[in-house]
């Protein structure tokens, strides 16, 4: 699958018609009398000063655009200069340029500070070099000036120019590199096909490649402009040369040909096997149908290149298994798109007791934690993003003045909740808009939905419970952007996030689990002796009970297995069976106990206070089998009477291990 280049822009393609008359100034004004330099390959579409300072030279309208007219007129100085007039001004182009008089005090081959010496390569404005062969410019390619490669310091420069040997030859070779490419909507130099060259007999320098492109398994015949703006052919990572659409021969059997002219400096040296890619750059209105029905064939047709000797031939490759099949797609099919919803932190999702006041509003609690992560190639960004809100007891606009979103530490949405009196509801969704929040492709981003909740003055009851969630109805809601500005498809919105139920209470407590442990404390008699003396195992959880904004008294009655509603009550999960001896509950902190424990008596915790509990139950067995235990619920009162609340809430984790028991 091709990757994704992070381009926000698409650049539609214009055919200008120019009628040039005039003569151009081909023996123009070399760089050595000028206070200006170009450092960078110029071509049709080119803007700014380098422009301005090339078009100067030339003795044209110094407009600093590079158009047809300049064009004209490079390709007219390449020609006097014995250069291949392709009207792209490159590094042979830049070499030839710059050729001047040294100015005083500067290094060879430089007439300012600026940029590079074209015959030594060392920096104008030092005297140091830059650790790249002379008239090298870049990595790329070969020098030339000297013929030395451009990718290693060490490469041994040529004596003769920049192509020796005699009469030379290529072999031409397919390279499986790439195999049905997808080039998606709007994607630039998508690499669809790579071929080696092999140069035989003397160095060759590759001036043109012929590149066909055939339509193939359509329902409907479609031209290849309505897919893609241009073609480009790539050697050793760098773009060498690039044609329009536009310009490709279209013959009567839906077939696109073009030679392709590649800058100065594309040298194989005998011997040498490098490799060439054909690239694409698509159009950005790519849809399903296009996608859909039709694929395509990319060839190369020939190469052509001069040899040692100056010969210049064209070798045939048409036939040589050089071809590929790729695919046109739609943005978000190419870049493998997909948003996917799932929970966040626990601590917030988990059910639990939030704190409400008596009176007063209490903001910003959190109710849902959930991420959205932006999976294949693509930025996503976020526009509209719903949240539904179920309450129990309480209508949700008696319960809720303002809800809003946060992302990465930052509030990207906030809504207000209309009390609505004729319809007042338990289960509303809500609908944060206009967000415009970008995540990047790949990653993973943790949202908090938080709401500023009413008082118990204002409506809520101690007990009622609210929660939030994004189930799929809500994650069809869903507006977002992939980076070429479509919208993401609901079939690329994948998951849920669903909150537990919260209660709030003015007063009331939070229990948080601390330890477990499961032992066998008793072992029976040995087995088949038919004594009846069974195993017994100790089981023990450990949690801490806080108090907020009233004291309350923990019920210190024996836990049991049935739970009438008024007791600690446990859970026994067994495969054999197994009987519960005792239970017993006590407090290694000493909480103030009221009443004896384990018979009709409370545990009092202070406001604001934590006290640490222990649940110790002996079971014993009478199959043989696993055994554990877990708290269900914690019962409490808000006075010293027998308790009458049941806190459930979070008490996945207050449970023992499984402990393996013997019957006798």
């Amino acid at each position: 699958m091709s990757k994704l280049l992070k381009s926000k822009l698409f650049f539609g393609v214009m055919l200008v018609a120019v009628m040039f008359v005039g003569v151009v100034a081909v023996n123009a004004t070399p760089a050595a009398a000028l206070e200006c330099s170009i450092n960078s390959t110029l071509r049709v579409g080119s803007v700014g000063t380098e422009v301005s300072c090339l078009q100067t030279t030339l003795g044209i309208l110094a407009d600093g655009k590079f158009g047809p007219m300049t064009k004209a007129s490079v390709m007219a100085w390449q020609a006097s200069n014995g250069l291949v007039a392709d009207g792209v001004f490159g590094p042979m182009s830049r070499a030839t340029w710059m050729m001047g008089t040294p100015s005083a005090g500067l290094p060879a081959g430089c007439t300012s500070t600026a940029g590079y010496s074209a015959t030594t390569g060392v920096k104008c404005d030092s005297a140091v070099s830059t650790g790249l062969p002379a008239g090298c410019m870049s990595t790329a390619g070969y020098s030339p000036t000297t013929g030395a490669k451009c990718d290693s310091t060490g490469s041994t420069p040529s004596t003769g120019g920049a192509l020796e040997g005699g009469a030379g030859s290529v072999t031409v070779d397919d390279l499986p590199t790439y195999s049905s490419e997808e080039v998606g909507e709007g994607e630039n130099d998508v690499k669809v096909l790579a071929f080696e060259v092999e140069a035989e007999g003397s160095d060759i320098e590759i001036s043109s490649v012929k590149v066909e492109f055939v339509e193939s398994g359509a329902t409907s015949s479609e031209d290849l402009d309505d897919y893609a703006q241009s073609v480009s052919v790539w050697f050793d990572g760098e773009k060498v040369g690039e044609a329009d659409v536009d310009d490709f021969s279209e013959s009567s059997t839906e077939v696109w040909t073009r030679s392709i002219s590649l800058d100065s400096g594309v040298i194989i040296r005998e011997d040498d096997t490098e490799k060439l890619e054909i690239a694409i750059t698509a159009n950005n209105t790519i849809d399903s149908n296009d996608s859909d029905t039709d694929l395509w064939t990319v060839d190369v047709l020939n190469v052509r290149f001069m040899d040692g000797e100056g010969v210049v031939t064209t070798e045939d490759t048409d036939g040589d298994a050089l071809e590929q099949t790729f695919d046109f797609a739609e943005f978000a099919t190419a870049a493998d798109l997909e948003l996917k919803v799932s929970l966040g932190d626990d601590d917030i999702n988990d059910a639990h007791v939030i704190n409400v006041h008596a009176t007063a509003e209490t903001d910003n609690v959190s109710l849902l934690s959930f991420e959205l992560e932006a999976e294949g190639n693509s930025d996503i960004t976020i526009n509209d993003l719903s949240i539904n809100f179920d309450t129990v007891g309480v209508d949700l606009e008696d319960a809720v003045t303002t809800v809003s979103l946060w992302a990465e530490g930052e509030q990207i949405g906030t809504e207000s909740i209309t009390k609505n009196t004729a319809t007042p509801g338990t289960d509303e969704t809500i609908e944060f808009d206009r967000l415009n929040f970008i995540i990047d492709a790949g990653d993973t981003v943790e949202f908090i939905v938080k709401a500023d909740l009413e008082s118990i003055a204002d409506g809520i009851v101690g007990g009622d419970t609210i929660s939030a969630q994004i189930s799929a109805t809500e994650r069809a809601l869903i507006e977002a952007e992939d980076e070429s500005g479509n919208d993401v498809a609901t079939t690329d919105l994948t998951g849920s996030a669903s909150g537990s139920a919260h209660a709030m209470y003015d007063v009331g407590m939070n229990a948080k689990f601390v330890s477990s442990s499961a032992t066998i404390t008793h072992v029976g008699d040995i087995v088949g002796s038919g004594a009846g003396d069974d195993d017994q195992g100790t089981f023990t959880v450990v949690f801490d009970v806080t108090a907020f904004d009233g004291d309350v008294y923990i019920d210190g009655t024996s836990p049991t297995l049935t739970g009438a509603g008024a007791l600690l009550d446990l859970d026994l999960t067994e495969t054999g069976t197994h009987a519960l001896t005792s239970a017993t509950i006590t407090s290694p902190t000493g909480a103030t106990l009221t009443g004896t424990a384990n018979a009709d008596a409370r545990f009092k915790v202070a406001s604001g206070e934590t006290e640490r509990f222990m649940v110790t139950a002996v079971v014993t067995v009478s199959v043989d089998g696993f055994a554990s235990i877990a708290v269900a619920d914690i019962v409490y009162a808000l006075t010293d009477v027998t308790g009458t609340t049941s806190y459930s809430f979070n008490l996945d984790d207050f449970k023992t291990g499984d402990l393996y028991m013997n019957a006798n």
